[in-house]
C-alpha cells in the first residue's frame, strides 16, 4: 500500500469546491497532491516488479500471484473507492479545459 496526500478542503464531488470556480491556489494544491499520487504509484509499481517468488515450483508461483493479486487490488481499492481521489482529477481537467478555450 502506499500513502496518498490530500487537499486540506474536500474534494468529493457535491463538496464546496464544486460551487465555485476554484481559485488558482486551489488548483495548485490539488496539483501538488496529483503530483505526489503519480510518485507514489509509480514507486509502489516499481517496487512491485521487483517481487519475486519466495520459492521454486509451482506452489511459489502460486503464492506469488496470490500475493500481487491482494497488494495490486489494494492499491486499485485506495485509488477507485475515495471520492476526494475522482473530484481532484475532474477539477484538473476542468480547470484544463477551461484553460485552453
Amino acid at each position: 500500500m502506499f500513502v496518498l496526500q490530500m487537499p486540506s478542503f474536500p474534494t468529493a464531488p457535491g463538496a464546496l469546491i464544486w460551487n465555485h470556480r476554484p481559485e488558482h491556489r486551489e488548483l495548485l494544491e490539488i496539483d501538488s497532491c496529483v503530483q505526489q499520487w503519480i510518485r507514489a504509484c509509480t514507486a509502489f509499481i516499481a517496487a512491485e516488479n521487483e517481487h519475486k517468488p519466495m520459492s521454486r515450483g509451482p506452489l511459489g508461483e502460486v503464492q506469488f500471484w496470490k500475493d500481487r493479486h491482494l497488494r495490486l487490488s489494494g492499491a486499485h481499492e485506495q485509488l477507485s473507492n475515495d471520492p476526494n481521489i475522482e473530484g481532484c482529477v475532474v477539477r484538473l481537467l476542468e480547470a484544463q479545459k477551461e484553460k485552453s478555450l
